[in-house]
Order: C-alpha cells, then sequence, then structure tokens
C-alpha cells in the first residue's frame, strides 16, 4: 500500500461508522410515572473493526494476538505504520455471554480503540429510551430482573457528527435539543433518586485554580462565563461574584469549559512536553478548529476529546514517536 503520514491514518482510523455497524447496551433502566425507560449506551461491532483496519492497512497490515491474563483476556493490536510495526493492547474481563468467545470480542474492541477506532463513541451521553411491550422489526430486547423491566426499545439514531456524510440528515438543532433533553431527564432522575452530591464550594475553588492554571486574566475568565451562558443573562460581574450568585448550571458549565484546557497543562507537566507539542494533538483532533494557542481551547475540547489527546501522547511516548525529554 502507499505509504501514508500518521495523521492520514489517524484520521481515517477516527472516521465515524455506518449506524448500521453500532448496537447498543443498557446502562441502567427503571420504571417511571409515565413509563419504563432506560439509558443506553453505543458501541461498535468486532467485524465493523475489522472491516476498518482492512481498509486502512490491508489484510497484511494488521494482526492481533491474545493472552489470557488474572482471568481475563488481553488482546494485542499491532498495525504496520510507516514501516514499523506499533502494538496497543487493552483487555476485558469474562464475558457473560458465550463467555471465552465474548471476552476475545471485548477485547478487540478496547484493543482498537487505543487507535482511535471507535473511540468517538466516547463522547456520546447514555440516550434514553423508552421501554415497551410492543416488539418491532429493529427493536432490542431487554430483560433488567433487579428493578423489573422487561421489553423492547428502538435503537436511537445517531446524532449527525456521530454519522459518515452519507448518512447525516443535517438536523442540528434538533441534535441539540435531544442531547439536552436526554441531560435533563438524566439529572431529573438523579435528583428523585437522591443521586445529587453537587458541591458549590468545591467547584468555585477549582474553577479559580482552573483559571489560575491556564493563566486567563479576570476580565476575560468572565467575558468566558457570559458568553457561554448568555441565555441566562447572570448578574455576575467578578469572579468572586459566581460563587454566590452563579446557579449551579452556570456553575457546571463554567468548570466544563475550563477543566480540559486545565488538563492541557497538567499533561504538559507531566509528560515533560512542551505545550505547544500538546496543542499539536488538539490540532489533530480537531483539524477543523483554529488553535493558536492554549486559551483557543476554550469551548471547543471536553473531557472525551482530553482521554483522547492522553491516549495519543502515551502510545507516541511508548512507540519512542517523538523524543521524550525527562528531568
Amino acid at each position: 500500500m502507499t505509504m501514508q503520514s500518521t495523521e492520514e491514518v489517524i484520521n481515517k482510523l477516527r472516521q465515524p461508522f455506518s449506524q448500521n455497524d453500532i448496537e447498543w447496551k443498557v446502562q441502567t433502566s427503571n420504571k417511571g410515572n409515565n413509563g419504563d425507560y432506560a439509558f443506553v449506551v453505543a458501541y461498535v461491532n468486532n467485524r465493523a473493526i475489522q472491516n476498518r483496519l482492512d481498509e486502512v492497512f490491508g489484510i497484511g497490515g494488521w494482526k492481533n494476538s491474545y493472552v489470557e491474563f488474572s482471568g481475563g483476556i488481553i488482546c494485542e493490536l499491532s498495525c504496520y505504520i510507516n514501516g514499523q510495526w506499533i502494538t496497543k493492547s487493552d483487555g476485558s474481563e469474562p464475558s457473560n455471554i458465550e463467555a471465552f468467545k465474548g471476552s476475545l470480542s471485548n477485547a478487540m474492541k478496547r484493543a482498537a480503540v487505543q487507535f482511535g477506532i471507535g473511540r468517538y463513541l466516547y463522547k456520546l451521553e447514555p440516550i434514553y429510551v423508552q421501554v415497551s411491550e410492543t416488539k418491532s422489526n429493529n427493536s432490542i430486547y431487554l430483560n433488567d430482573k433487579k428493578n423489573k423491566v422487561v421489553g423492547y426499545f428502538e435503537p436511537p439514531r445517531l446524532p449527525d457528527w456521530a454519522l459518515p456524510p452519507n448518512e447525516q440528515k443535517q438536523e442540528k438543532n434538533k441534535e441539540t435539543n435531544s442531547t439536552s433533553d436526554n441531560n435533563n431527564k438524566k439529572r431529573e432522575i438523579d435528583k428523585k433518586t437522591g443521586n445529587n452530591n453537587f458541591n458549590r464550594n468545591s467547584y468555585f475553588i477549582s474553577i479559580t485554580e482552573f483559571i489560575n492554571k491556564i493563566k486567563l486574566k479576570p476580565r476575560a475568565a468572565m467575558e468566558l462565563f457570559h458568553h457561554i451562558n448568555s441565555d441566562t443573562k447572570s448578574d455576575c460581574v467578578e469572579i468572586k461574584d459566581i460563587k454566590e450568585k452563579a446557579t449551579d448550571k452556570e456553575l457546571i458549565k463554567f468548570y466544563d469549559t475550563l477543566k480540559p484546557v486545565s488538563d492541557l497543562v497538567k499533561m504538559s507537566i507531566h509528560y515533560k512536553i512542551p505545550i505547544e507539542n500538546v496543542l499539536n494533538y488538539v490540532r489533530i483532533l480537531k483539524p477543523q478548529e483554529k488553535i493558536d494557542n492554549l486559551h483557543s481551547c476554550l469551548i471547543r475540547l471536553n473531557r472525551d476529546d482530553i482521554k483522547e489527546i492522553n491516549g495519543f501522547i502515551e502510545g507516541d511516548i511508548k512507540n519512542n514517536m517523538f523524543e521524550h525529554q525527562t528531568a
């Protein structure tokens, strides 16, 4: 095959899969006032992963092997990139369904994520679905004996950004509303079940630490706060006002915006590499964004992006893809 650059390989591996290649796993289910419901998460099936590897590397350009370890299975996945074999591994516990075969499949999926295959699915929040007694051609059976939820649910449609271009409907407003509805439903259920450990003071302390770590000036910090909370028209003027005057929602949104950028600084310190090197990984992950400096990453990254960037760095250090300076 024609020699491909590392960036080309990464981009090809990261491409979204067809909706037909996606399967759904129930994370939790319960009974509600409006009927039974569940939250489900998406994952890509093993056959699609193998096809993706064939497409990118050719049938002779990748290989895998398995090792039993502490009752589980470790999959070592190797890909031939730029003249050398790069190996990454991950494992799984014994599967309840077809124990050995299931463990092999799960370990392979997790090892593939180390190369970026299907990793975008981790950005998806658990999706709310209704469970009913009605079965259709596409419905999925659920049997939660613990919570006494038995029935069928329809596979959710993935948002446009998680689909290949030929399957996108470009319904961005509906996508945003759907994500918001799912998050609101989850918060309502958390409140009803008493799952509320929100600590305003802890959030505020972390926010001030993030601002200092990324060297964001107070005025710029407040402009950012009002920008991301433009729908609430907050009357906070200074950073100290946020602790007492900001709503929980505003506080959480500000925290979620600052933390990923603060984490980039932590990576630079932890791995002893210049922040500019870390930003290069951001540019690979977000080729459509203009990343000039650390502050330009604000609003553009989330926690799953940080996990992905961290995986890139660890993989390159392990495989000596760049000179790693140690103190």
